[in-house]
C-alpha cells in the first residue's frame, strides 16, 4: 500500500513540476492564470488519454458506490436503534436512511475538499470517542469488572475461547473450548492481559480471507483522499513534506490498528461479531458510539 501511494505521489509530483514549465513557458495569460487540479482523472488523462481517464473514472465510481451501499445499510439501523435506546422513539430505518441521504447529497456536490474541514474535523472527534470507548469497555473486561461479556458463549464460528487456566495449571497453554468447567482463580491485571495475549491463536484459517477483506475496507478511503490531499496543500515547502508524513500517520494508524484489534480479541474472545460495537455490553454509552 506505502509503495503504490508512493508511486502516486511520485506521479503527481512529476506532472506538477511539468505542468509549472508549461506555464513559465507559455504566452498565454489565461493558462498562467488558470488552476489545473491533477486529480486521478487528470493523471490518467495525461498518461493514457480520454481511454485512461474514463476507466479512472468508473473505476472510483464503483468503488464508492460500494462502500456508500455499505454505510446506507448499517448506518441507518444504528440511528433506529440508538433513537429507540436515548430517547425512546421507534424511528423508521427508511425515515432515517431518507435524512442520511438529505445530508450526504448536497456534501457529495462539494468539490474542493478543503471546505470539508469542519466536517472532517467533527467525524474525527467522533471516531476518536468511539474508539477510546471501545478499547475503555474491553480493558474493563480484562479487569474483571463489573458489566462483564460473558467470552465463553459460542462464538460466530462456533467455539468461543475460555482464558481459564488449563487443566495443568500452566500459563499460556492456550485457549480452551467454551464451558470447559475449571477454576479460575482472579488474576493481577497486567498478569491476565498477558496470558490472554499467550492465549491467542497465532493464525486463524477460518476467519483469514474476511480479515484480507476488511484490511482492503480500512484503506480505501485513504488512498482515493491521498492525491486529493496533496493537491489541497498550499504551500511548497509543506507539499515537499507530504510524502513522507503520509507514511508515518499511514504506519501509525496500522499499529493502532492492530493494538485495537489485538485489545478486543484478548477482552471478549471468539465471541466478538464482525461489527465491534455489537459486542459491547448494552447501555447508553455502548448505544451513542453505534
Amino acid at each position: 500500500f506505502l509503495w503504490s501511494s508512493g508511486c502516486l505521489l511520485q506521479a503527481w509530483r512529476m506532472e506538477n513540476l511539468r505542468l509549472r514549465r508549461e506555464r513559465k513557458n507559455t504566452k498565454s495569460l489565461s493558462l498562467k492564470i488558470q488552476r489545473i487540479r491533477l486529480s486521478y482523472p487528470e493523471l490518467a488523462y495525461r498518461s493514457f488519454g480520454t481511454t485512461g481517464e474514463t476507466l479512472v473514472q468508473l473505476g472510483i465510481s464503483l468503488m464508492q458506490s460500494g462502500v456508500c451501499l455499505t454505510y446506507l445499510i448499517f448506518v441507518p439501523q444504528n440511528l433506529h436503534s440508538s433513537a429507540l435506546d436515548l430517547f425512546g422513539t421507534n424511528i423508521s430505518t427508511s425515515w432515517c436512511l431518507a435524512f442520511m441521504m438529505a445530508v450526504q447529497i448536497p456534501m457529495s456536490w462539494i468539490r474542493d475538499i478543503r471546505r470539508l474541514t469542519v466536517t472532517n474535523l467533527l467525524a474525527n472527534v467522533l471516531i476518536l470517542y468511539g474508539l477510546l470507548t471501545c478499547l475503555g469497555f474491553a480493558l474493563k473486561q480484562m479487569g474483571g469488572m463489573e458489566e462483564d461479556v460473558d467470552v465463553g458463549e459460542e462464538g460466530v464460528d462456533g467455539v468461543g475461547y475460555d482464558y481459564s487456566d488449563s487443566a495443568e495449571g500452566s500459563v499460556g497453554a492456550g485457549p480452551k473450548i467454551a464451558g470447559v468447567d475449571d477454576d479460575d482463580d482472579e488474576r493481577p491485571f497486567l498478569q491476565e492481559v498477558l496470558y490472554r495475549f499467550r492465549s491467542l491463536p497465532p493464525f486463524n484459517p477460518t476467519g483469514w480471507f474476511l480479515f484480507m477483506g476488511t484490511s482492503v475496507l480500512l484503506f480505501e478511503g485513504s488512498i482515493t483522499l491521498l492525491i486529493p490531499l496533496q493537491e489541497a496543500v498550499q504551500r511548497t515547502s509543506d507539499r515537499r513534506k507530504f510524502p513522507s508524513l503520509y507514511k508515518k500517520v499511514i504506519l501509525a494508524i496500522v499499529a493502532f490498528y492492530s493494538f485495537f484489534g489485538i485489545t478486543c480479541w484478548m477482552a471478549f474472545g471468539n465471541t466478538v461479531r464482525t461489527v465491534m460495537t455489537t459486542s459491547l455490553p448494552t447501555g447508553q454509552l455502548a448505544t451513542s458510539v453505534q
